[in-house]
């Protein structure tokens, strides 16, 4: 009892890399510059310090990128596909390199890849909190994105009444979820160790 490897294992997700931490190439951003033989720049920042410049080539059926990432220049082809929409038209996705499935989101690894979430093995940091967490967290990202950091009591400028009461019910749904599993958390504590 007690040896080398035994006690509790780390969770997979808590081993797994964060999806927030790794730059992006979003096809939804560059979908109406997708010109044969036009040449997008992006520049990719975290923590307003830019981290690198990609140059991407587009062509016929794929985007050639372009990209010095650690002090090595890389490039990397990535193929589109398209698929008809409803009413005419047709929408792109990018191909991962690795597993051939269509994405909207491709991700650059450390070792200068450029491949889908599940070929990186990535987590979303959401993934990684528990259910007491994930409640606050969601309350709070409701709050951020729905109220822009106004009270919850009050309601924004243009937003239906009815809109507003379904999401202050929300929150409160979160926050009461997230306390109710606080208190359960405080009360297997309390009667583990004594009061």
């Amino acid at each position: 009892m007690g040896g080398l490897g035994s006690g509790r294992r780390q969770a997979d997700m808590e081993r797994r890399p964060i999806v927030e931490d790794f730059p992006t190439l979003d096809l939804r951003k560059v979908k109406h510059d997708l010109i044969p033989d036009a040449i997008i720049f992006q520049k990719h920042l975290r923590n307003n310090t830019e981290l690198f410049r990609i140059a991407i080539v587009v062509q016929q059926d794929c985007l050639e990128l372009h990209f010095r990432f650690q002090g090595k220049i890389h490039k990397q082809k990535v193929f589109l596909t398209y698929t008809p929409c409803n009413l005419g038209g047709r929408r792109p996705y990018l191909l991962c390199p690795e597993c051939d499935k269509r994405f909207c989101i491709l991700y650059l690894s450390d070792q200068g890849k450029w491949a889908c979430r599940r070929c990186h093995k990535m987590a979303y940091r959401i993934q990684r909190l528990n259910t007491r967490r994930r409640h606050f967290h969601m309350a709070k990202k409701l709050k951020e994105k729905k109220l822009r950091g106004a009270p919850v009591s009050e309601k924004p400028y243009k937003m239906w009444t009815k809109t507003h009461a379904e999401l202050v019910n929300r929150i409160t749904k979160h926050q009461e979820a997230g306390c109710n599993s606080f208190r359960e958390w405080f009360d297997r504590i309390r009667t583990k160790y004594g009061s």
